[in-house]
């Protein structure tokens, strides 16, 4: 299981791999692989130039990519997801997934998107709304069951949409009657 030894900080860091690299990211790989490509047979990234491949290694081991960030209710996760099965021909319980935990990274807070067990999937797009003001991990994992196949991969893509502070709202309302009220004035 993950561990929160990553240190704490306001706000993920290379949100959408756009740096090219893991920067921001901790792993957790045992016999699997992860890594920022900008292509994966086929697989171009839907948003921004980069995405996230995480190999699930062989012989069920499970790989984790995750990060930590406090978020403020009404946030939204927004990404895509695929999964590229190495072997189309023969089904082991490879999968794929996205998920967000708690502080502790002792409790699954939403379970945002699981591969089915089939062959490759297509890009599909998710979201998540932050419930409630915390810390939360986002992570990705993946896990190959078979130990004498190449690896499935999973594959992600990521962005934030903050949420606006109360502030903005009031500046914004305490704006529009002076634009009216200059509109006025010119006509």
């Amino acid at each position: 299981m993950l561990s929160a030894a990553a240190a704490h900080a306001d706000g993920y860091a290379n949100i959408g791999f756009d740096t090219g690299d893991l920067s921001g990211w901790t792993t957790f790989l045992r016999n699997g692989s992860a890594f920022v490509i900008a292509d994966r047979d086929g697989y171009l990234p839907p948003m921004g130039g980069y995405f996230l491949a995480v190999g699930g290694g062989a012989g069920n081991s499970q790989q984790y990519v995750w990060q930590g960030a406090s978020l403020t209710k009404g946030e939204v996760l927004k990404g895509w997801v695929a999964f590229d099965r190495a072997a189309t021909d023969v089904f082991f319980s490879d999968w794929a997934a996205a998920e967000v935990y708690n502080a502790n990274l002792d409790t699954l807070v939403a379970g945002i998107w699981r591969s089915p067990d089939s062959p490759s999937t297509s890009w599909a797009k998710w979201t998540w709304t932050v419930p409630y003001n915390g810390y939360f991990y986002l992570a990705f994992s993946s896990s190959s069951q078979s130990s004498t196949y190449s690896q499935s991969f999973g594959l992600f893509d990521v962005r934030a949409t903050p949420n606006p502070e109360p502030g903005t709202f009031a500046l914004l309302l305490m704006g529009l009657p002076v634009a009216a009220l200059l509109r006025r004035r010119r006509t």
